[in-house]
């Protein structure tokens, strides 16, 4: 267990991160007035229980007291949640829309377990029953099975070796005009996507020759995606950064380390399920550590073939110090098998296509004429169901804002306005997003490259919404009309 007072000067939270991994309860002191820190560890979801001081010895008392089970005891206990296990994985997927039935059972026990504890019931059904009747205790139980232990540069020497051996040769042969693109899914807080991102401003060629760079870090948990954004940290980081680059990439804030903008502007931090929805591609480098290891066998072989297609040929995939692809060896190379390194194989086909169940349910794409003729490439033919079925929503363009094709689900972003019928997606675009929109079409049509606009504010049916926005230049056939994709995908 572990005990936050008011008045230390740090949110203690890594070490609060670090227990709730391990199963352990959380208390943070009642106080009238918190200081900064103090109430950045009770927002963080860290915290299991707020009280007066005079409270928690009694409540540690009697956590520990009813924690307390023999080897044996355990194991019953263990098998009579296990029978709980599918009912209570059908609430959370109720609930959240997050389908958890495919990770590890241990995994989801120990947090259901401490759940449990938490709440002091001995009884899975009766457990069961709380979940049922209180909803929000359906979300704590969510928030706990998200936490995950990260830091900046967790396995030095793993990171190391993505520096020596992978990162220089993603600048090799790239122009100017090029982007060198990243994904890091299950980003939790962000510190991993921003360690890539230094060793890739690093290693960047100094000057007008260094290509652009595109960091996409993604995670289901939204209350880690804002303390992402923020990029604010506490000075216990400083364990783990080396001064040299504290200097270069940080500055102090209010007893924290705040990211410099230049990086949090290289990295975009949005909402994705790598179940249920598209994943980017024309990846040079896709880093996913410590998530594979949460997941069972069936769930793994259907990731898997998902970042192959997202990397492109030759491109690299980093995982965690105890994933491994050696069962795809087919579709990837090792590189470095200490540090989990290994490179997408040219001219390789996964066996089966990337599927998403619960996207195709959820939309209904509506029908729209086609760009171009069908071809019968598998792979062409594999990326247009993507885009028809389950990208997000999108729209085609013309460099005067003109449409040409329009996916399903666009009505969130574009609506008719009141008199003739207008065709121009500045005309059609809601509230609040038509000035980012024209400055990103400018930007994609001025220099040819994709063009990005975050956090925008936009007003929908009874509410708000933010949004980022992607203007993308289409390969153009010989002698036509440039062509623009604008995508639309929620951030918040």
């Amino acid at each position: 267990a572990g005990v936050i007072l008011s008045g230390t000067g740090s949110d203690g939270t890594i070490g609060l991160r670090a227990l709730k991994e391990r199963g352990g309860l959380t208390l943070a002191q009642e106080s009238a007035e918190y200081d900064g820190m103090m109430r950045s560890a009770v927002q963080s979801g860290l915290v299991d229980m707020v009280l007066p001081a005079e409270e928690m010895a009694g409540k540690l008392v009697s956590y520990f007291r009813h924690s307390s089970r023999t080897e044996g005891e355990r194991d019953r206990h263990k098998r009579d949640v296990g029978e709980q296990l599918s009912r209570i994985a059908a609430l959370l997927r109720m609930r959240t829309g997050h389908d958890f039935s495919g990770y590890k059972d241990n995994t989801i026990l120990r947090r259901i377990q401490r759940r449990m504890q938490v709440l002091q019931i001995d009884d899975p059904t009766a457990f069961y029953k709380r979940l049922r009747e209180e909803p929000q205790q359906v979300d704590l139980l969510f928030q706990d099975l998200l936490i995950g232990v990260t830091s900046f540069f967790r396995d030095p020497q793993a990171f190391d070796a993505l520096e020596r051996l992978v990162i220089p040769k993603l600048f090799e042969g790239r122009k100017p005009d090029e982007t060198i693109r990243v994904w890091v899914p299950g980003c939790a807080t962000g510190e991993e996507a921003y360690s890539i991102a230094m060793l890739l401003k690093e290693n960047a060629p100094r000057g007008a020759a260094s290509p652009n760079l595109q960091i996409f870090a993604t995670d289901i948990d939204e209350r880690a995606l804002e303390v992402a954004r923020a990029g604010r940290y506490p000075a216990t980081i400083a364990t783990d950064i080396t001064p040299k680059r504290l200097k270069e990439f940080f500055s102090r804030e209010d007893g924290t380390y705040r990211v410099a903008s230049d990086l949090r502007e290289a990295c975009l931090f949005s909402s994705h399920n790598l179940l249920r929805d598209p994943p980017f591609s024309k990846l040079d480098l896709l880093a996913c550590r410590n998530l594979l290891i949460y997941m069972g066998p069936e769930l793994q072989e259907k990731i898997v073939p998902i970042f192959h297609y997202a990397l492109r040929n030759n491109g690299y995939l980093f995982l965690g110090s105890s994933e491994n692809v050696t069962r795809h060896a087919r579709l990837f190379a090792t590189i470095d098998k200490p540090s989990r390194l290994f490179q997408k194989r040219g001219g390789v086909l996964a066996q089966r296509l990337p599927e998403f169940p619960l996207a195709a349910a959820a939309r209904q794409a509506a029908p729209h004429t086609r760009l171009r003729a069908p071809t019968s490439s598998l792979q062409d033919m594999a990326e247009r169901l993507l885009l028809d079925r389950y990208a997000p929503a999108y729209v085609v363009i013309n460099a005067a804002g003109e449409l040409m094709h329009s996916s399903g689900g666009t009505g969130k972003y574009l609506e008719l306005a009141a008199g003739a019928p207008d065709n121009n997606v500045f005309a059609l675009a809601r509230r609040g997003m038509r000035m980012d929109l024209r400055a990103a079409l400018h930007k994609a049509v001025s220099t040819g490259q994709a063009a990005v606009q975050n956090k925008i504010s936009i007003g929908t049916n009874g509410g708000r919404q933010t949004i980022s926005l992607v203007v993308q230049p289409l390969p153009a056939e010989s002698g036509a009309d440039p062509l623009y994709m604008l995508v639309f995908r929620d951030v918040g």
